[in-house]
């Protein structure tokens, strides 16, 4: 029996043998197994599995005796070389990355893993490396990180601000064109809200919009775009142009800021330049031909009279002065007409007066207008300090209100408009709701050219429009101008 025993004791190992490498060479990944010969400087390759010579294109009869330098070449990084025949010599384990080469010289990249194997006695005998093509793997982080650095080169160079936040509205990420745009640096806007960037009053309104976007998904800037005023940290502020998108996951808002105080500036002096024409234009009609228009009236009138009034002419022609003194009553009456229709075409022009209170009278001459015109009921209604000495701003105003109001009796068929004027320390809000057809709730992309008009007059002088369904029934149009240092576009 003893002599019986080594036998089945080897039959069993040789099973065992055959079971793992029937298992190793089902295995996805490359396994090489070297033999340490204590007289050679390199051990050999005595196993490798089937994934290794699918990876390597090599037979495994080619593999078999030949050291692990055969998936060596030039590109193979000798420093991590020296690193793994450092831990051979130390009997060490190794894990590493290295470039390997093929049958047909192509490259690949492997992550290897380098376990040593000891004897009964404590001798290493073997090593058993495990090889993974991570190829794709490296090309697809090369990839994204290439991407990345063009986005960061993007990022670091743009022009306009881009400020990431979270969904409390604090800022998570900025790029440099922030710091130069608002003058804080990067450390002072990371973790601090958004709003710092806004002027009174429309901070304390952006945590309330942030949430109800969150929980209607009622966009008004996100996804849209629009013109605001944004807050410099020495308090100054300027009108941007800001775009919004969403990242869902996780949920972030991305916003690009684009200021355009110097567009803005080229369409102030264009609006001056027109409103001083229209100025000029009205003064000439006003004091120069309606001033000639009036002269010819009288001058037509005081014929009429003479030719009426004298008894010097003869009966025979009596007939004929009595029709030449009505044409003379017609002229007058014709150049009488067209003397007010200049009056109102100048007043038209030139609708505000040059100071604190022309928009004020310039409204409540409106509304009696038309009352008197049209037949509507149309009021005016003032609360706080509505005074303003910008012209530019009081003209803006006026002209929002005008619109507003022709956009009611055209298209709403209104019978009741309300003007209300509200003045506070922080800004001039406007309101002008009427009883009207009303309009769709829509993003003001959507609406038409007299309203973009509003919008665009309200982005002139810093303010924010917006026009909605009134409460009941009808349009409401409100503008919200700030006071603070936020008319820098009409001085």
């Amino acid at each position: 029996m003893s002599d019986i025993q080594p036998t089945i004791d080897s039959r069993h190992a040789d099973i065992q043998h055959r079971m793992l490498a029937e298992a190793l060479s089902h295995l996805g990944e490359g396994v090489v197994i070297t033999k340490i010969e204590h007289d050679e400087p390199c051990p050999r390759i005595v196993f490798v599995n089937r994934a290794i010579c699918q990876i390597s294109g090599y037979q495994e009869a080619e593999l078999l005796g030949q050291t692990p330098e055969i998936f060596h070449g030039e590109n193979t990084d000798s420093q991590s070389l020296e690193e793994v025949y450092n831990a051979i010599h130390a009997h060490r384990p190794f894990q590493g990355e290295l470039v390997f080469y093929r049958k047909d010289g192509t490259t690949y990249d492997a992550e290897i893993v380098c376990t040593p194997m000891f004897d009964t006695e404590g001798r290493c005998t073997n090593y058993v490396s495990v090889h993974r093509d991570i190829t794709d793997k490296k090309r697809s982080a090369r990839q994204l990180n290439e991407r990345e650095l063009f986005l960061r080169a993007i990022l670091q160079t743009a022009t306009d601000a881009i400020v990431t936040i979270d969904q409390g509205g604090i800022i998570t990420g900025v790029n440099p064109a922030t710091s130069r745009m608002f003058g804080y640096t990067e450390d002072e806007l990371l973790g601090a809200n958004v709003t710092i960037l806004m002027p009174e009053p429309f901070r304390e309104e952006h945590n309330d919009y942030l949430s109800r976007y969150l929980q209607s998904g009622e966009a008004r800037v996100i996804g849209i775009g629009r013109e605001i005023v944004a807050r410099r940290k020495d308090g100054t502020s300027f009108p941007v142009h800001l775009a919004v998108s969403q990242i869902d996951d996780p949920p972030l808002f991305t916003g690009i800021i684009r200021d355009i105080s110097e567009l803005k500036e080229l369409e102030k002096q264009v609006l001056e330049i027109a409103a001083e024409e229209d100025r000029r234009i009205g003064h000439e009609l006003h004091d120069s031909v309606q001033q000639q228009l009036t002269g010819l009236g009288l001058l037509s009138q005081t014929v009429a009279e003479m030719l009426l009034n004298s008894d010097q002419w003869e009966a025979r022609c009596q007939p004929t002065v009595a029709k030449v003194a009505r044409l003379a009553e017609r002229v007058a009456r014709g150049i009488s007409e067209a003397a007010r229709e200049v009056h109102n075409l100048s007043r038209g022009l030139v609708p505000v007066e040059i100071d604190a209170e022309g928009l004020r009278a310039a409204l409540e001459e409106l509304a009696e207008r038309v009352s008197e015109q049209y037949g509507v009921v149309c009021s005016c209604e003032f609360q706080g300090d509505i005074g303003l000495n910008n012209n530019f701003v009081a003209t803006h105003l006026f002209r929002i209100v005008q619109e507003a109001v022709t956009n009611a009796m055209k298209h709403g068929d209104a019978t009741q408009i309300e003007i209300r004027l509200i003045g506070t320390l922080r800004a001039i809000s406007l309101r002008i709701l009427d009883n009207g057809r009303g309009i769709p709730a829509q993003p003001l992309t959507n609406l038409g050219t007299g309203l973009k008009i509003m919008q665009y007059r309200s982005n002139l002088i810093g303010g924010v429009v917006q026009i909605v369904p009134g409460p009941e029934c009808g349009t409401l149009v409100s503008c919200l101008v700030p006071r603070e240092g936020n008319f820098d576009a009409g001085k």
